[in-house]
């Protein structure tokens, strides 16, 4: 269905909704309704427990490997502090050359 026929639907029934607003049960039932749709009300924790119990059957058991997880050290490439609020410690740059001055540019 388009959501543009829903919403009329709605709104001529006079519940002003959004095509992102969650309706309840019984608006839900009576728009289904309405466009020919077959209506059963499960709760999710009724579905999770069916689901679960088709799943579990003697036949659809499997033996697979069992799941093992490697985990390493990610360097991230930070400077190390001995304590947590001293300041890193990075290499210093090397001292620019010193110019001398000639006679010429001294204007005093």
């Amino acid at each position: 269905m388009r959501a543009k026929d829903l919403l009329k639907t709605l709104l001529d029934r006079g519940v002003f909704a959004s095509i992102n607003q969650a309706l309840d049960v019984p608006t839900a039932t009576t728009l289904a309704e309405a466009f020919s749709g077959v209506v059963s009300v499960v709760s999710f924790e009724e579905e999770m427990v069916l689901e679960v119990a088709k799943e579990e059957t003697r036949e659809n058991l499997k033996p697979r490997p069992p799941v093992v997880t490697v985990m390493g050290h990610v360097d991230t490439a930070r400077p190390v502090c001995s304590t947590p609020f001293a300041k890193p410690t990075l290499p210093r740059a090397k001292p620019a050359e010193s110019r001398s001055i000639s006679a010429r540019t001294k204007s005093w």
